[in-house]
């Protein structure tokens, strides 16, 4: 599809995740039957320039979805960069709804923290969403990523052993 299911951490890169949403409109039929709650089939896309975008799971028959760890890891750039979330409703018959969105700019430094932003669906409030904001590593987190070491500059391996005679055998 269109979407990409989570991303992996980039050691450069800030990352941003949808950590849950709350009050998301109903778009499916949203009535319960025989002990059958049919309510949106809930997922989010995060998306930033110079990132593609990327989707959580589907939380099924919840209009205030948990998703933990749907991250979008992207480049930062000197002013900051702008935080596109979509979060829609998964059909299984027909294409996705969209339940609501919104955009968020994040500055260019920045240390750890959490953010409710609302949702609007055709400019009408459509619930919220919770995001949780991560700076690249520094310091001692920073994993070491400079490149290996050139053959040349690598120790060369020890000369090998000289043949040994097998061992005497006693009677």
């Amino acid at each position: 599809g269109r979407r990409r299911s989570m991303a992996s951490r980039h050691p450069d890169w800030p990352s941003v995740c949808a950590l849950r949403a709350e009050g998301l409109r109903e778009a499916d039929l949203g009535v319960d039957f025989l002990d059958f709650a049919d309510h949106s089939d809930a997922f989010v896309e995060l998306g930033a320039d110079g990132a593609q975008a990327v989707n959580s799971t589907v939380v099924l028959d919840s209009l205030n979805p948990q998703w933990d760890h749907a991250c979008l890891v992207a480049p930062l750039g000197s002013r900051g960069m702008v935080v596109h979330v979509r979060v829609f409703d998964k059909d299984q018959w027909s294409d996705d709804d969209l339940l609501g969105s919104a955009s968020v700019e994040l500055p260019a430094r920045s240390k750890k923290y959490e953010q409710w932003l609302d949702l609007t669906y055709e400019g009408e409030p459509a619930g919220r969403i919770l995001l949780s904001y991560a700076p690249a590593p520094e310091g001692p987190e920073r994993r070491d990523r400079s490149p290996p070491p050139s053959p040349a500059a690598r120790p060369a391996p020890p000369p090998p052993l000289p043949p040994s005679s097998p061992p005497a055998l006693t009677p």
